[in-house]
């Protein structure tokens, strides 16, 4: 498959970030977040609308390894449900069968590895590195009779920053940036569902299909792809293996081709961690 060079490159690094951390006598941190997420997303290959809506369809995973450097992974799934107005019945020819419209379903699903160095002073700590992550979109539009299927992807990698607050033992205040600066970029066509589209579902395999939408991408800079996430955290330790805590993450995205895609995401989450280890 044409560009499978790129795709393996990009997996490999998403590997090697977080091990490029490791050192001895590290401490981990296996973490869980559930929360709530808003979603503002305007497509103009399918809609001119901007899509709104609240989902409490949000979680999270995540491992971390600390020491004088930081690796990190972390799987993030969330679920949209939003629609432009309230849904309506309608017939498709009069007098037959009755139909009603319902909202659209959108399924977000985020991987992201990275590294840090860290320089502390006193009870502040800041960490500089970079991140490689996978950002992938199914968009499924229910507009009345018809109905459409869209898709979004990014695998880009790019620096990130970070900077950590302990203001009392047992709290600790992280904020964290991160752009890609080379996107890997694959998005639904202009015709949405044109040629290349109908062959590439031609195995009617989700893997396979995934994977021949990402073939078709291209790779991108940041004058064409913006893609920004950053995210905040307050925890407290209850004991030496245990923390809770809450968090914001925003994330912004804007892309230009074939048509301009505007999309701001924001999600409040509650966190419980696990620490083990040295």
């Amino acid at each position: 498959m044409k560009y499978r060079w790129m795709l393996a490159g990009w997996l490999a690094l998403c590997c090697w970030l977080p091990a490029a951390a490791q050192q001895p006598a590290a401490r981990h941190r296996l973490s869980l977040s559930l929360g709530l997420n808003a979603l503002a997303r305007q497509d103009l290959i399918f809609s001119p609308f901007v899509h709104r809506n609240l989902s409490l369809s949000g979680a999270a995973l995540g491992w971390e390894r600390e020491r004088n450097a930081l690796g990190w992974l972390s799987l993030r799934y969330a679920g949209f449900a939003p629609q432009h107005r309230t849904p309506y019945s309608y017939w498709w020819n009069p007098g037959q069968q009755r139909y009603a419209t319902g909202p659209h379903s959108f399924t977000f699903v985020e991987l992201e590895g990275g590294w840090a160095h860290a320089w502390t002073r006193g009870s502040l700590t800041l960490r500089t590195g970079a991140a490689a992550g996978q950002l992938l979109q199914a968009l499924y539009y229910a507009n009345g009779p018809f109905s459409m299927f869209g898709y979004f992807a990014a695998l880009g990698a790019g620096p990130w920053t970070g900077i950590e607050w302990r203001p009392a033992r047992r709290c600790v205040l992280d904020a964290s940036l991160h752009w890609p600066l080379l996107s890997w970029t694959a998005r639904s066509p202009y015709l949405v569902n044109d040629d290349a589209f109908i062959e590439n579902t031609l195995s009617h395999h989700p893997v396979r299909t995934v994977l021949a939408f990402l073939a078709d991408g291209a790779l991108e800079g940041p004058h064409q792809l913006q893609l920004l996430t950053a995210s905040g955290r307050l925890r407290f330790r209850l004991s030496e293996a245990w923390d809770l805590g809450a968090g914001c993450r925003l994330q912004l995205i804007r892309h230009a081709q074939p048509l301009p895609l505007r999309s701001v995401q924001q999600h409040l989450h509650l966190e419980a961690g696990y620490r083990f280890g040295a």
